[in-house]
């Protein structure tokens, strides 16, 4: 019996040191297991932060040099590259697209393909733009389509179509008093980066497209020069590349003198340079077969300008 306990001791006590020993290992390894995973935490954030260091400096590389680049290549091949950086991902809902189909003959003529991108663009435009009624209006999202929808015409050739330089447009139920001029207006682009329309002259522009009278189109073609003129080399790079041979062609008194004769724009558009290039603009898209029969070099010009042909899209 001694020696059986003798032995029943001897193994209790092994028993213990080897558990003893076994915990120290387990504390050991459980120590050195945090310490790896602390390691690669800190390795993963490190290398992480490097990324995105890396990734801001590229995208600061690419917003600095790149608009250089394309406008180089462009005026040398006539391609934009920054068309193939644009992913439509986010259409319109069908009921949204639809009240633009029954507004726009524009939209109307597009491929379904076409008409996806031109329904992100109006939910991108509107997603950036702070819309606001005033002498009582009120804004539904019915009128925030309509008004973004002249925007993405007027600008569906373009890669930079967002206007960043305007993000406020204002809306009155009727032509209204300018805080600027102090006169009647139906609409205005004015330097503070503010687009106004008066409701009721947008609808009816918009309603009838043989007049060559669209208001939304009229200011928007002021945002989109203004716009250019100020971005330079960074801007649009249809619109910037043309803009000398734009001021050249208004400049050349023989050339307005001739239209005027045909007939070829209301006499508006002889007010100003920039008159002259809204009024265009109203007729290049309402009645482009007449217009580019009465003034074909003017409607080439535009066609470059916009990097589009509504001709072409109605065939």
């Amino acid at each position: 019996m001694k020696g059986v306990r003798k032995r029943r001791k001897k193994f209790y006590f092994r028993a213990q040191v080897l558990c003893q020993r076994l915990e120290e290992r387990l504390i050991i390894m459980s120590d050195l297991i945090t310490e790896y995973i602390l390691r690669i935490i800190a390795v993963l954030f490190l290398g992480a932060a490097g990324i995105a260091i890396v990734l801001l400096f590229i995208s600061i590389l690419f917003d600095t040099y790149f608009k250089y680049l394309n406008y180089y290549i462009y005026d040398i091949t006539g391609v934009s590259i920054s068309a193939f950086f644009e992913f439509n991902l986010f259409p319109l809902p069908e009921e949204k697209a639809s009240i633009i189909f029954r507004h726009s003959s524009f939209y109307r003529n597009l491929s379904h393909y076409q008409q996806r991108k031109f329904g992100c663009r109006v939910r991108k435009f509107i997603s950036k733009k702070h819309f606001i009624g005033r002498g009582g209006f009120a804004i539904t999202e019915d009128i925030e389509l309509l008004i973004a929808s002249q925007a993405v015409t007027l600008s569906f050739g373009m890669s930079d179509y967002l206007l960043s330089g305007f993000e406020k447009i204002f809306v009155y139920p009727q032509e209204y008093t300018s805080k600027i001029t102090g006169k009647h207006h139906k609409g205005e682009v004015n330097p503070g980066g503010a687009i106004v329309l008066s409701w009721n002259n947008f609808i009816e522009g918009i309603d009838d497209e043989n007049d060559n009278y669209n208001l939304g189109l009229h200011e928007f073609a002021h945002a989109y020069f203004l716009q250019a003129q100020q971005d330079g080399v960074h801007g649009e790079v249809c619109m910037v590349s043309r803009l000398n041979r734009w001021y050249s062609l208004y400049n050349n008194q023989d050339y307005r003198q001739e239209l005027q004769a045909h007939d070829a724009l209301r006499e508006y558009a002889f007010t100003n340079y920039l008159e002259f290039f809204a009024v265009s603009v109203e007729y290049f898209f309402e009645t482009p077969e007449t217009f580019k029969q009465n003034a074909p070099y003017l409607y080439g010009l535009l066609a470059e300008m916009l990097n589009q042909n509504p001709l072409k899209a109605r065939r």
